[in-house]
């Protein structure tokens, strides 16, 4: 029945045919645009050293990232002997700053510097930026996952590391993720993009709370902690690439 007197208009149906008509459409103007269909798209960008290892690199990064701010809490509690309660009160600030605070300080550093994609002398020095800060959240991470649990100074130490690992691994990413988008031919560009989402999803964030579960199931919390943490050495050795 009609409310009010009014008659429901019924929302117009999209067709499945016209639906595949336009993703072939647009995938027809993309092919003709590149000159290669989407497997060569995506061989293209998987022979560009600089788009696979700044790929690599991210989704290490966002494998360690995932992974901190979902067992850490657990970490805190179980090995370092605290509460609960405040556990989460100060890895939710730790959580919620040190990202953050890394992002702007990277992007400052990255303007500062003179940007990412002006020339190749440019993109080699924001590359540098890039390692020295892989660097020092290593062994951020390395301190983290290698100081003997305890109470009092030996905590608070254990949460400074773990802010700095998150604060230097947020400075990367704006012009690690700069870097890789400019690396390849604008015609390319989105495909770029859409892939390194995917194995950002894939790579980084799935994988970042599924394998250290599976490594703390069968040699314990604190050793899945600390393959979690050294996980970032391969994105080290990703920028080395």
């Amino acid at each position: 029945a009609a409310l009010f007197g009014v008659a429901p208009v019924a929302a117009p149906a999209v067709k499945e045919d016209e639906f595949q008509a336009k993703r072939g459409e647009a995938l027809k103007r993309q092919e003709t645009a590149t000159g290669l269909t989407m497997q060569g798209q995506v061989g293209v960008l998987f022979t560009n050293p600089i788009f696979t290892s700044i790929t690599w690199t991210l989704s290490v990064l966002f494998f360690v990232v995932t992974g901190v701010q979902y067992w850490a809490t657990r970490f805190l509690v179980d090995e370092f002997g605290q509460e609960k309660e405040s556990v989460l009160a100060t890895f939710a600030l730790v959580a919620a700053t040190g990202p953050t605070a890394g992002v702007i300080l990277g992007s400052v550093v990255v303007d500062c510097i003179g940007g990412y994609d002006s020339s190749v002398a440019q993109r080699r020095k924001a590359l540098i930026f890039c390692q020295v800060f892989a660097v020092l959240a290593t062994a951020s991470g390395v301190v983290a996952g290698f100081l003997e649990p305890g109470l009092g100074l030996v905590y608070w130490i254990e949460v400074v590391s773990l802010w700095l690992l998150l604060f230097f691994g947020g400075a990367i990413v704006p012009a690690a993720t700069g870097i890789m988008i400019s690396s390849v031919p604008p015609e390319l560009r989105t495909v770029a993009s859409g892939i390194g989402q995917g194995l950002y999803n894939i790579l980084g964030y799935s994988m970042g709370s599924l394998l250290p579960g599976i490594i703390m199931e069968g040699w314990g919390l604190i050793n899945g902690m600390r393959v979690l943490f050294m996980w970032a050495v391969l994105g080290v050795l990703g920028l080395c690439g």
